[in-house]
């Protein structure tokens, strides 16, 4: 709960401190005295947008600043996911608003952004004025508080159907994105099989080039080539060639070394060059009168390193790259071919993924059907207590599109007097049914909600009589499970206030700010009084004030046996 706020030089406002209790905190004042300057500043506290206008006349910078004690539960836990972890059990937050447009926000003392101030005192507080009543007649927001009445496990299928929204809006993309390509594909795959086919025509081998240049060389120059051979032959075995030399000497050894053994072994070696000498001759006298040579393979050699060398200028500049592009072609082609059996496992995807959603999305509807009759039925049972004892709340389902939410439209339906049919509440209800709807709702939301500090501003707006003595009833009643801020102008809810403060301006004869003081006793009993439209010196008028106050007390003490004023 907040157990203190402090208000330095905002707007009217000099310096401000304030000491709320739990339960039913009411502000009240004559209209203009400032009440909405301190639920302005609440809004500012929780997050709300500041601006220098703000800043009172005359001062550079203003300053809000609560200090919150937590109960232990689950606001501890998310507090802690947002990183603003309580210290010792509270949290204190500042906002401070400059007209150099330096503004700051602190939690425990430490500088946040602003994003993370917000979400902070969005759990912390919940501030419910005129704009809130109505953006309850706003269907979004309708299906929002259904949810909220649904509880866990409508929250656990409502996270479901928005994973399987996720799912669905993915595959849908995905299907999207391949079936609007088909078309740029189906001329990609044309033009890759034009370069597998070009390129396969031809089938180059790697290295291909290479050995059919040595091999045009050799063909070019077969003239040469055998002129080579012949000379060389002839040269070995012609008269006084080589062979016949070297047989002389090795006879001229083998004689010498009958008388020396040390020339055997050079005769041995003589020898053996003989002899290899001697197959080399062998193997010119065959190449000379078989020569390897095909007819026309020359002009085969120079159309094939032609074909090439058309390959090579398209695709790359060396052999290598024309086979890597081939390699490269036919893989993407098999990705193009594909394509038609990509698209439909994409459908099926799609299609499945569509009734995944709608699966769950139907058991969704199933629950918030099952808590929109109990909803209903408790909100129109509230109501007979708000001094609507014959109007009936119903909250209709219809289909609406698919989305994250699900398909449900949800729409409270209302008819306020026996005898009329249901109507739309936004078409029908006015500002002070509005209200006391609103009122009902929060009131059976109040152990569903985490938040612990609600604050009305002038919830009691076109309700009178004996409405509003009910409208108090249940704020006191709400007082109980939370600590609520209400702004009013009723006598009879300022009956029911666990703590009363009263808001009123001062003009010291040169400036105009406005006070909060805290009543008790005798000083309630006056404001009351002029709330009633007495003076506070009229004895009727304050004896009804005193009357009204221990009729409250008497309610509160009968629901909470103990209970003080």
């Amino acid at each position: 709960m907040l157990e203190q706020l402090v208000i330095r030089q905002f707007a009217l406002i000099d310096n401000v401190s304030m000491e709320p209790a739990g339960g039913l905190n009411l502000l009240t004042g004559e209209t203009g005295a400032g009440k909405t300057i301190v639920t302005g500043a609440l809004g500012i506290l929780m997050g709300k947008r500041a601006s220098a206008d703000l800043i009172r006349r005359g001062e550079n910078a203003a300053s809000v600043e609560g200090f919150f004690s937590l109960e232990p539960g689950s606001i501890h836990s998310r507090l802690e996911e947002l990183g603003a972890e309580p210290e010792d059990g509270a949290v204190l937050l500042r906002r401070e608003i400059s007209r150099t447009g330096k503004n700051r926000c602190l939690i425990n003392g430490k500088m946040v952004p602003l994003s993370l101030y917000s979400a902070v005192g969005t759990l912390l507080m919940d501030i419910h004025g005129q704009n809130q009543e109505q953006a309850l007649l706003n269907p979004a927001r309708q299906l929002e508080l259904l949810d909220n009445f649904g509880g866990r496990e409508l929250w656990e299928k409502k996270e479901e159907v928005r994973s399987a929204w996720d799912a669905w809006r993915k595959a849908k993309e995905e299907l999207k994105e391949l079936d609007s390509s088909l078309e740029e594909a189906a001329r990609e795959a044309e033009y890759l099989r034009f370069v597998v086919e070009e390129i396969g025509r031809t089938d180059p081998r790697p290295g291909e080039d290479t050995e059919l240049e040595l091999e045009k060389r050799r063909l070019s120059n077969l003239e040469s080539i055998f002129q080579g051979i012949s000379g060389a032959y002839e040269s070995l075995t012609g008269a006084g060639g080589t062979l016949e030399t070297l047989d002389g000497a090795a006879g001229l050894l083998e004689k010498a070394a009958r008388f020396d053994g040390s020339l055997e072994e050079t005769e041995k070696t003589l020898r053996e060059t003989y002899w290899l000498l001697e197959e080399v001759a062998r193997d010119l006298r065959v190449r000379a009168t078989d020569p390897d040579f095909e007819e026309g393979r020359l002009a085969q050699v120079e159309d094939r390193l032609a074909a090439l060398s058309f390959l090579r200028k398209k695709y790359g500049g060396s052999l290598e790259a024309v086979l890597e592009t081939r390699q490269k072609a036919a893989d993407r082609l098999a990705l193009v071919d594909d394509r038609e059996e990509e698209l439909e496992r994409r459908r099926k995807r799609e299609d499945a993924c569509r009734q995944q959603y709608l699966l769950l999305a139907e058991e969704l509807g199933g629950r918030r059907r099952s808590a929109a009759g109990e909803l209903g039925r408790r909100i129109s049972e509230i109501l007979k207590h708000l001094s609507m004892p014959l109007a009936r709340l119903e909250i209709s389902l219809d289909q609406d599109r698919p989305g994250p939410q699900g398909t449900d439209r949800a729409e409270f339906l209302f008819a306020p007097n026996p005898g009329e049919g249901l109507a739309s509440l936004a078409r029908i209800a006015s500002g002070g049914e509005i209200s006391r709807v609103m009122l009902a709702v929060k009131v059976i939301l109040a152990d569903a909600d985490d938040t612990g500090i609600l604050v009305f501003d002038e919830v009691d707006t076109g309700i009178g009589g004996e409405a509003i003595v009910a409208v108090a009833e249940n704020l006191s009643r709400l007082g109980e499970m939370k600590q609520v801020f209400c702004v009013s102008h009723s006598p009879q809810l300022a009956s029911f206030a666990d703590v009363h403060f009263r808001i009123e301006k001062h003009f010291d004869g040169s400036r105009t700010t406005t006070r909060v003081t805290r009543l008790d006793g005798e000083s309630r009993r006056e404001e009351i009084a002029r709330m009633l439209g007495g003076q506070g010196n009229i004895e009727g008028v304050e004896t009804q004030a005193a009357q009204m106050l221990r009729s409250a007390l008497a309610i509160r003490q009968g629901r909470r046996p103990g209970g003080e004023n």
